[in-house]
Protein backbone atom coordinates (compact mmCIF):
# COMPACT_ATOMS: atom_id res chain seq x y z
CA UNK A 1 0.00 0.00 0.00
CA UNK A 2 1.61 3.13 -1.22
CA UNK A 3 -0.76 5.73 0.34
CA UNK A 4 -0.28 4.62 3.92
CA UNK A 5 1.34 7.09 6.26
CA UNK A 6 3.81 5.60 8.64
CA UNK A 7 4.07 7.29 12.04
CA UNK A 8 6.95 6.96 14.39
CA UNK A 9 6.20 5.22 17.61
CA UNK A 10 4.87 7.60 20.26
CA UNK A 11 3.63 10.16 17.74
CA UNK A 12 -0.08 9.78 17.28
CA UNK A 13 -1.79 11.95 14.70
CA UNK A 14 -4.17 14.34 16.45
CA UNK A 15 -6.98 16.02 14.52
CA UNK A 16 -6.87 19.85 14.45
CA UNK A 17 -9.55 21.48 16.53
CA UNK A 18 -12.13 23.29 14.31
CA UNK A 19 -11.93 26.47 16.40
CA UNK A 20 -8.23 26.77 15.56
CA UNK A 21 -9.09 26.61 11.88
CA UNK A 22 -11.39 29.60 12.41
CA UNK A 23 -9.43 31.64 14.99
CA UNK A 24 -6.00 31.64 13.39
CA UNK A 25 -7.06 33.29 10.08
CA UNK A 26 -9.16 35.85 12.00
CA UNK A 27 -6.18 36.68 14.23
CA UNK A 28 -3.87 37.09 11.22
CA UNK A 29 -6.44 39.27 9.44
CA UNK A 30 -6.87 41.39 12.58
CA UNK A 31 -3.12 41.96 12.83
CA UNK A 32 -2.99 42.94 9.17
CA UNK A 33 -5.94 45.31 9.59
CA UNK A 34 -4.28 46.93 12.62
CA UNK A 35 -1.07 47.40 10.62
CA UNK A 36 -2.96 48.97 7.70
CA UNK A 37 -4.93 51.33 9.95
CA UNK A 38 -1.84 52.43 11.87
CA UNK A 39 -0.01 53.09 8.59
CA UNK A 40 -2.94 55.15 7.28
CA UNK A 41 -3.17 56.95 10.61
CA UNK A 42 0.50 57.96 10.44
CA UNK A 43 0.12 59.19 6.86
CA UNK A 44 -2.95 61.21 7.81
CA UNK A 45 -5.29 59.48 5.37
CA UNK A 46 -7.29 57.82 8.12
CA UNK A 47 -9.92 60.25 9.40
CA UNK A 48 -9.22 59.37 13.01
CA UNK A 49 -6.13 61.56 13.26
CA UNK A 50 -5.07 64.85 11.71
CA UNK A 51 -1.68 64.89 10.04
CA UNK A 52 0.66 67.81 10.56
CA UNK A 53 1.84 67.23 7.01
CA UNK A 54 -1.71 67.81 5.75
CA UNK A 55 -1.84 71.12 7.64
CA UNK A 56 1.54 72.16 6.24
CA UNK A 57 0.40 71.31 2.69
CA UNK A 58 -2.73 73.38 3.18
CA UNK A 59 -0.71 76.35 4.43
CA UNK A 60 1.69 76.01 1.47
CA UNK A 61 -1.27 76.00 -0.95
CA UNK A 62 -2.61 79.20 0.61
CA UNK A 63 0.81 80.87 0.24
CA UNK A 64 1.10 79.72 -3.40
CA UNK A 65 -2.40 81.02 -4.19
CA UNK A 66 -1.55 84.32 -2.52
CA UNK A 67 1.57 84.71 -4.68
CA UNK A 68 -0.41 83.82 -7.80
CA UNK A 69 -3.08 86.36 -6.87
CA UNK A 70 -0.44 89.09 -6.45
CA UNK A 71 0.92 88.33 -9.92
CA UNK A 72 -2.55 88.40 -11.47
CA UNK A 73 -3.38 91.65 -9.69
CA UNK A 74 -0.26 93.23 -11.13
CA UNK A 75 -1.20 92.12 -14.64
CA UNK A 76 -4.81 93.20 -13.98
CA UNK A 77 -3.66 96.71 -13.04
CA UNK A 78 -1.48 96.82 -16.15
CA UNK A 79 -4.44 95.81 -18.34
CA UNK A 80 -6.62 98.51 -16.74
CA UNK A 81 -3.90 101.07 -17.47
CA UNK A 82 -3.77 99.90 -21.11
CA UNK A 83 -7.56 100.09 -21.34
CA UNK A 84 -7.59 103.66 -19.97
CA UNK A 85 -4.74 104.63 -22.31
CA UNK A 86 -6.66 103.22 -25.29
CA UNK A 87 -9.67 105.35 -24.35
CA UNK A 88 -7.53 108.48 -23.91
CA UNK A 89 -5.73 107.91 -27.21
CA UNK A 90 -9.05 107.52 -29.05
CA UNK A 91 -8.33 104.03 -30.37
CA UNK A 92 -10.91 102.09 -32.35
CA UNK A 93 -13.86 100.41 -30.67
CA UNK A 94 -12.43 97.01 -31.61
CA UNK A 95 -9.15 97.72 -29.74
CA UNK A 96 -11.03 99.09 -26.71
CA UNK A 97 -13.26 95.97 -26.60
CA UNK A 98 -10.17 93.74 -26.70
CA UNK A 99 -8.65 95.68 -23.81
CA UNK A 100 -11.89 95.46 -21.85
CA UNK A 101 -12.09 91.70 -22.53
CA UNK A 102 -8.54 91.33 -21.16
CA UNK A 103 -9.53 93.24 -18.02
CA UNK A 104 -12.60 91.02 -17.52
CA UNK A 105 -10.51 87.88 -18.07
CA UNK A 106 -8.14 88.92 -15.27
CA UNK A 107 -11.11 89.75 -13.01
CA UNK A 108 -12.47 86.22 -13.52
CA UNK A 109 -9.07 84.63 -12.86
CA UNK A 110 -8.61 86.65 -9.67
CA UNK A 111 -12.12 85.65 -8.57
CA UNK A 112 -11.30 81.97 -9.15
CA UNK A 113 -8.09 82.32 -7.12
CA UNK A 114 -9.99 83.99 -4.27
CA UNK A 115 -12.53 81.15 -4.23
CA UNK A 116 -9.70 78.58 -4.12
CA UNK A 117 -8.02 80.51 -1.30
CA UNK A 118 -11.29 80.63 0.64
CA UNK A 119 -11.69 76.85 0.27
CA UNK A 120 -8.10 76.24 1.37
CA UNK A 121 -8.53 78.54 4.39
CA UNK A 122 -11.76 76.78 5.35
CA UNK A 123 -10.04 73.40 5.07
CA UNK A 124 -7.13 74.67 7.20
CA UNK A 125 -9.56 75.92 9.85
CA UNK A 126 -11.29 72.52 9.87
CA UNK A 127 -7.96 70.70 10.22
CA UNK A 128 -6.91 72.96 13.10
CA UNK A 129 -10.28 72.44 14.81
CA UNK A 130 -9.96 68.67 14.42
CA UNK A 131 -6.41 68.78 15.75
CA UNK A 132 -7.51 70.70 18.85
CA UNK A 133 -10.27 68.16 19.47
CA UNK A 134 -7.84 65.26 19.15
CA UNK A 135 -5.35 66.74 21.61
CA UNK A 136 -7.32 66.02 24.75
CA UNK A 137 -5.87 65.27 28.15
CA UNK A 138 -7.57 63.58 31.07
CA UNK A 139 -7.43 64.80 34.65
CA UNK A 140 -6.71 62.62 37.67
CA UNK A 141 -10.43 61.89 38.02
CA UNK A 142 -10.61 60.78 34.38
CA UNK A 143 -12.38 63.84 32.99
CA UNK A 144 -11.42 64.88 29.48
CA UNK A 145 -9.99 68.40 29.27
CA UNK A 146 -9.57 69.90 25.78
CA UNK A 147 -6.21 71.45 24.97
CA UNK A 148 -7.76 74.92 24.62
CA UNK A 149 -8.98 74.86 28.22
CA UNK A 150 -5.60 73.53 29.32
CA UNK A 151 -3.91 76.45 27.58
CA UNK A 152 -6.26 78.90 29.33
CA UNK A 153 -5.56 77.32 32.72
CA UNK A 154 -1.80 77.36 32.10
CA UNK A 155 -1.95 81.02 31.08
CA UNK A 156 -3.95 81.94 34.20
CA UNK A 157 -1.43 80.10 36.39
CA UNK A 158 1.41 81.91 34.63
CA UNK A 159 -0.27 85.27 35.27
CA UNK A 160 -0.83 84.44 38.94
CA UNK A 161 2.78 83.42 39.42
CA UNK A 162 4.15 86.51 37.69
CA UNK A 163 2.02 89.15 39.42
CA UNK A 164 3.97 92.12 40.71
CA UNK A 165 4.38 91.71 44.45
CA UNK A 166 3.30 94.46 46.82
CA UNK A 167 5.65 95.41 49.61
Amino acid sequence: MVNEVVYKEGYARQPVHPLLLICIPIFVAGCNLYTILSTLRMSGQYQGYTSYEEIANCEARIRALSREKEGRLSRYNDSIACYNQDIRDGRSQKTIKKSLARVKKFEEQIGDIEVAMFDAQRKLAELNRRLRQENVVTTITGEIVPAEIQANIAYQLYQQQNKPRRR
